[in-house]
């Protein structure tokens, strides 16, 4: 990092500068990828519809919630343009200046709507599309089990979240409680261990789980694809799995007894797997 970004980073984390936050934001690659909403939607629809006839989301008059929207609000974008008539976004560390900030309104929401315009056509101005985005944007700035969400969701979705969630089970029921029979969720999970190793999963099955927080710290739930599919649908979710792709690659940890008897051996390395519900529209 230069010496400048050592201080953005210094006010934005020590300080809690809001400013600072959105100068890191303009500075990340991954987070001003305008391509990022279509590109994994697009991904992860693909994905279902050859493996189990997902039919596409219609997002045209939905009420569409997405689970750790993130800092520029995740599906919130691509949502708003294929007309929602709203879009939740859960996002404890959201920065209210993300929709005031002139170089991030040109950066990313100006050039998304560019490429939303591409792909789907339409003829509704930037500034038609940028006013609904804000007027029918709500973002709660709590953790999902303190939040009290309010009516029914036609769509919920996540990307990489729910491995994040403590506890799993407490916190899906209120969920379960905002949706119907006929509400339709996609969740992209992330098996790994969220660190930079060369396996992916360097360390998980090496220790009970107890201990690999302890070393680790509790960014990962540690809930294994089977468990979590099960937990869904025993709270009533009408959900299947489908892998995206697997990792057992230069893996050089050992299986401890705990995970052995845990965990099945063709699900060990599932390193990301699309959580998806119910398949009709």
């Amino acid at each position: 990092m230069s010496p400048q970004e050592i201080v953005r980073e210094i006010r934005h984390r020590v300080f809690k500068s809001k400013k600072a936050e959105l100068d890191s934001l303009i500075m990340s690659a991954k987070h001003m990828r305008v391509q990022r909403p279509y590109d994994f939607l697009s991904r992860y629809e693909s994905i279902l519809s050859r493996n189990c006839g997902w039919i596409p989301l219609d997002f045209k008059g939905k009420k569409v919630l997405e689970i750790g929207c993130g800092p520029v609000l995740g599906f919130g974008p691509l949502a708003i343009y294929r007309g929602c008539d709203q879009f939740v976004g859960i996002e404890p560390e959201f920065n209210d200046l993300v929709l005031t900030s002139p170089e991030i309104i040109e950066k990313y929401f100006l050039k998304v709507y560019k490429d939303l315009a591409a792909i789907y056509g339409g003829s509704v101005t930037f500034d038609s599309y940028f006013r609904d985005l804000k007027e029918k944007t709500v973002v709660i700035k709590k953790e999902l089990l303190d939040t009290e969400l309010q009516g029914h969701f036609d769509i919920i979705l996540s990307n990489s979240a729910l491995e994040h969630i403590f506890p799993f089970k407490e916190t899906l029921h209120p969920l379960y409680e905002v949706s119907t029979r006929d509400t339709r969720f996609l969740h992209l999970v992330d098996f790994g261990n969220h660190r930079l190793t060369k396996n992916p999963f360097d360390g998980i099955y090496d220790f009970e789980p107890k201990n690999y927080f302890h070393s680790y710290g509790k960014q990962i739930n540690l809930i294994r694809p089977a468990e979590m599919l099960g937990i869904m649908r025993e709270i009533g979710f009408e959900a299947q799995m489908v892998a995206y792709y697997y990792y057992s690659e230069n893996y050089s940890g050992k299986v401890c007894d705990f995970w052995q008897a845990q965990i099945k051996k063709e699900e060990m390395f599932l390193k990301t797997a699309i959580i998806a519900g119910p398949l009709r529209n």
